[in-house]
C-alpha cells in the first residue's frame, strides 16, 4: 500500500479542466494527494494553468522525426525525477508507451 499523501504527475494536452479539478481537490485536501507536476505534449491550457499553481509543469513536444520510443524515454526520465506514486491521463492526446504504463502500474 502506498504511503499517503500520494504523489501526482498529471499528463494533460488541453485546457486543463481536469487538471484544474484535480490540483484544487489535492490543495484542498479532498483527495489526499500532492500533484507534484505537470507533463504535456505540447504547450496548452493545462500548462498554464500549473503555472498559476505554483505547480512543476513540463512540455515534452512530440518532433515528427522523433520515434514513439525515443520519446518515451525523455517522458520516463520526466516521470523518474518527479517520483510519482500515481499518474493521471487528464486529456493526454499521446499513446504510452508499454514501458511507461508497466513501469507504473499499481
Amino acid at each position: 500500500m502506498k504511503k499517503l499523501p500520494l504523489r501526482l504527475v498529471v499528463l494533460a494536452s488541453g485546457q486543463g479542466r481536469n487538471f484544474e479539478a484535480i490540483a484544487k481537490a489535492s490543495q484542498e485536501g479532498i483527495l489526499s494527494s500532492q500533484v507534484v507536476g505537470l507533463l504535456s505534449n505540447k504547450p496548452c491550457g493545462a500548462v498554464d494553468k500549473a503555472k498559476a499553481r505554483g505547480i512543476h509543469h513540463q512540455v515534452l513536444p512530440w518532433v515528427k522525426a522523433q520515434s514513439p520510443e525515443q520519446w518515451g524515454r525523455e517522458l520516463q526520465q520526466s516521470l523518474v525525477s518527479l517520483k510519482p506514486d500515481l499518474i493521471l491521463l487528464a486529456g493526454f492526446l499521446k499513446i504510452l508507451s508499454v514501458e511507461v504504463v508497466n513501469k507504473y502500474v499499481w
